[in-house]
């Protein structure tokens, strides 16, 4: 099979998460994209600046800084809008929310972060800012459980749940998960199934508990090799059938939103994710980025030993959703050759905006795959690992589904669908895409997990 059909799911469980603590501002490192200015151009940088509102000045060039003045009018940040003419502050973001400035948190809500923005401009295009967004989107009655760790521990319940720590610090100190006096769970770099990373604490975490089949952890303990202050963030699961989505067209041309589904090609897909995944898609926000960002965001190079430097900024245009959604991003291609990738297994789910908030297709490689593609990357944002890995390295912890043994590679050139006929080759989270997916494409365990991280990310309003 062509190499280039692989499905390369990004392996890593880390995620940007909301930065900052209890404390009332941010430092700097939280917002590697735009940090806190020391100055701010024009007559205002916030409402307190202001006998009303702070607010779009002079429409300047596309992919600038927004320029800010004041502004009269009443506060009506949280609208929905689709240009900066819907906003009293003439402040709309691409996710489709009227903004207010922020230099930091201070200035924000309590449910809210000050953090970087992408705006729309008046004319198409795109500007760059700073705007209070919601921490967590989340559905209806979904309540959030927050903390701060001051020491190099986190203690877990039973009950099954997503679980966010933060960190701004540049270090990456490692971490392990276990009940003390047994042998963990899972730790930093160990391979074997039920250990759903193997990378260290990079600026945050988004972690799934448990990974796999339902375990007891009650009494577990979540232990990192430092003791930096820290935030956690706790979201409980339910169970649902319905999932909603955010797609973003960035620099696409002809393919763009259209309808309630997208253009034709784009509702194909989505019906098939529908029938691969079990899941109703109950919500499909469409939005453009157009412009020079657009152009920019459009081929998103690879750089060994960096990753893609431009996903932080593409992560971002998802910064102030109205609505529970995942985070898609059509692009035209992943250089050099992914046909999809995801911000983490499973991604920040309900926290648009976050450095790891993405599920991002190439849509000139997905090709007629788009749909299958689609619904590979969705499982694993929604906490889908690969059933094996094409060397045989395991991460999966669920029972029920095959294993393809590393002895079964005939030809020395990684795991194949062929080479797992009956073992897992034709599910839809083997590595590689097989010509023809079983029915149903995945097993009972892997559609109960993909319907209780649907809970996060569902829109039944």
């Amino acid at each position: 099979m062509d190499p280039g059909r692989a499905l390369r799911a990004a392996l890593l469980a880390v995620a940007l998460f909301a930065c900052g603590g209890g404390e009332p501002s941010e430092p700097p490192a939280c917002d590697r994209l735009d940090p806190v200015p020391a100055a701010t151009e024009g007559s205002c940088a916030r409402d307190g600046d202001c006998p009303a509102l702070c607010g779009a000045g002079p429409t300047p060039g596309d992919d600038a800084p927004v320029s800010l003045a004041c502004r009269p009018g009443s506060d009506d940040a949280g609208a929905a809008c689709e240009g900066p003419g819907d906003c009293a502050r003439g402040l709309c973001v691409v996710a489709g929310r009227c903004v207010a400035p922020c230099l930091d948190r201070a200035e924000c809500a309590a449910d809210e972060r000050c953090r970087s923005v992408t705006l729309r401009r008046e004319g198409g295009g795109t500007l760059r800012g700073r705007a209070c967004v919601p921490e967590l989107v989340l559905p209806p009655g979904l309540a959030a459980s927050r903390g701060d760790v001051g020491g190099a521990e986190v203690a877990l319940g039973a009950e099954p749940f997503q679980l966010l720590l933060t960190e701004c610090a540049e270090e990456s100190p490692a971490l392990a998960l276990g009940v003390p006096g047994r042998p963990p769970l899972f730790e930093a770099g160990v391979s074997g199934p039920a250990s759903p990373l193997d990378a260290t604490l990079d600026r945050g975490l988004a972690l799934l508990l448990p990974s796999g089949d339902p375990v007891a952890t009650e009494g577990a303990v979540l232990t990192f090799a430092s003791e930096l202050p820290r935030r956690q963030v706790g979201l409980p699961l339910g169970e649902v059938d319905g999932l909603a989505l955010d797609l973003h067209y960035v620099g696409l041309g002809d393919l763009a939103p259209m309808g309630e589904r997208g253009p034709p090609e784009v509702a194909a897909a989505l019906d098939e994710v529908e029938a691969l995944l079990g899941l109703r898609i109950t919500r499909v926000g469409q939005h453009l980025v157009d412009g020079a960002a657009g152009d920019r965001l459009a081929i998103l190079d690879f750089e060994p030993g960096v990753g893609f430097p431009e996903m932080p900024e593409l992560a971002r245009l998802g910064a102030g959703a109205r609505r529970p959604g995942v985070p898609v991003f059509l692009v035209r291609l992943l250089e050099p050759s992914f046909l999809g990738l995801t911000g983490g297994i499973p991604g920040p789910l309900g926290a648009p905006g976050a450095e790891a908030a993405w599920v991002v297709i190439s849509t000139e490689l997905a090709g007629d795959d788009l749909g299958r593609v689609l619904a590979h990357e969705l499982g694993h944002y929604l906490g889908l690992f690969h059933l094996v890995e094409r060397d045989g390295f395991l991460r999966e912890a669920l029972g029920d589904t095959p294993q393809c043994p590393a002895s079964a590679d005939a030809d020395g050139n990684g795991l194949e669908p062929d080479e797992c006929a009956e073992r897992g080759g034709d599910n839809l989270m083997f590595p590689l895409l097989a010509d023809t997916l079983a029915t149903p494409a995945i097993t009972p365990s892997q559609a109960s997990v993909l319907r209780r991280t649907a809970s996060l990310n569902g829109d039944f309003r």
